[in-house]
């Protein structure tokens, strides 16, 4: 779970200079997901990435999805903050078209550079049909478990901004799990796909409320609230997070010894075809498609069981087809 460490460790005692690792991390990383604990200044790290986005380069539209247009605005004035503290040897070669005349911006900066080129940043509440037809360098969704649309925005941005070289990020609290089946919450079901089948290019992170220089244990007991708020707001570890938040059915402490429990793979990949002779394969570990639980042994005889379909559009009818040709 390299990907999904406490970073904590290493910076506990050396302020926030975690923040330039986590930095690192995500310049590296072309489409992320981070489940973060609250106030530990995320959220500001994005906008400074923004930021230097569109001074630093010219033509390029960054955009950022939040809940709510108030809360995109925030966003937005608050890059424009970090923007008028720059030294002017950063901003003397920039012309502001938005926002105009001094003025706080609304929901848009817009920066001409010397060869007449405009770069963007660009905030928005996250309705559904927000992310079409849009091309972006860097691509926020600020606190994404809480956004009813972020599904359908993350597939709309995918072609436009993550295939082509751009950067896409949820970043959030935790708000409840996804049912496993493409509905509920997004932001879970990108945290536990990321990696695998769904999402093999997503790369994860997880941000304890411990990161805080300020935050010890005995800070973190006397905070007056019950469990769910405390592992939704400040979480220990990403199950506790998931399955504490949100409103479960079942009993969030029985749930959360079962993930403590649960069985992991042994081995994960997948069969590359060869080249030459397609119809045999190669077991490649840097594939994700296969999860291998229990190894094979010399000796029995096995059986192999796939489902064909996800129960969507032709592939359930072309399944029960395929069923009873076998």
């Amino acid at each position: 779970e390299e990907e999904c460490k406490l970073v904590d460790a290493p910076y506990r005692d050396n302020g926030w200079t975690w923040q330039r690792e986590y930095i690192d991390w995500l310049e590296e990383n072309d489409q992320s997901v981070t489940l973060k604990g609250r106030q530990l200044g995320v959220s500001w790290v994005w906008d400074g990435l923004l930021l230097a986005d569109v001074v630093l380069h010219a033509g390029i539209d960054d955009l950022v999805y939040s809940i709510k247009e108030d809360d995109a605005n925030e966003q937005i004035n608050r890059i424009w903050d970090m923007y008028l503290t720059l030294p002017a040897d950063f901003t003397d070669h920039l012309t502001i078209i938005k926002p105009y005349g001094g003025s706080r911006p609304s929901n848009r900066i817009e920066l001409q550079h010397p060869d007449g080129r405009i770069s963007t940043i660009t905030g928005m509440p996250a309705t559904k049909k927000a992310g079409h037809s849009r091309v972006a360098r860097r691509v926020l969704f600020d606190e994404a478990a809480h956004q009813e649309y972020a599904r359908e925005l993350w597939k709309a941005l995918v072609p436009a901004a993550g295939d082509k070289g751009g950067k896409m990020g949820a970043v959030s609290t935790a708000n409840g799990m996804s049912d496993g089946r493409g509905l509920g919450n997004f932001f879970h079901e990108l945290w536990i796909g990321s990696g695998r089948v769904n999402y093999p290019s997503v790369k994860r992170r997880f941000l304890s409320w411990r990161l805080h220089p300020d935050r010890n244990d005995d800070w973190y007991s006397r905070g007056p609230l019950d469990a769910a708020s405390k592992a939704e707001q400040y979480p220990n570890s990403p199950d506790e997070a998931f399955l504490l938040s949100g409103t479960p059915f079942f009993s969030v402490d029985s749930l959360y010894l079962y993930a403590k429990t649960v069985v992991q793979p042994v081995k994960t990949g997948g069969f590359r075809p060869q080249v030459g002779n397609p119809s045999t394969g190669v077991w490649d570990s840097d594939l994700p498609f296969i999860e291998v639980y229990r190894l094979p042994e010399d000796g029995p005889r096995y059986v192999m069981a796939c489902d064909v379909a996800k129960g969507t559009g032709l592939d359930k009818a072309l399944g029960f087809e395929r069923q009873a040709n076998y």
